[in-house]
């Protein structure tokens, strides 16, 4: 069997962030899932979708190191809800 890609696009709008996350866990498991956030941020969520930092952890470390080329405010606004569901996501996919 083939391989399957869904991309689903979302407005930069955190209720569409909600929406597309709600999406996500209706799904039949992700073998991957690609994020359009700064490549900057690449091995921090991978830690956080992996459990080995908390979301509180991944701000603050974004914040301390200055790794996030705009405010991080008003990107995280926006970011949170799908920050928030990738470990769970991450477990949904390995069962």
């Amino acid at each position: 069997m083939g391989s399957r890609v869904e991309i689903i696009l979302v407005p930069d709008l955190r209720s569409s962030a909600i929406n597309a996350v709600r999406l996500l866990h209706g799904g039949s498991g992700l073998d991957a899932l690609l994020l359009d956030f700064p490549e900057t941020l690449e091995d921090q969520v991978n830690k956080l979708a992996e459990y080995r930092i908390s979301y509180e952890e991944l701000i603050r470390t974004i914040r301390e190191k200055r790794i996030l080329p705009e405010p991080l405010e008003s990107w995280t606004y926006t970011a949170e809800p799908i920050l928030r569901a990738l470990p769970r996501l991450r477990l949904m996919s390995q069962n």
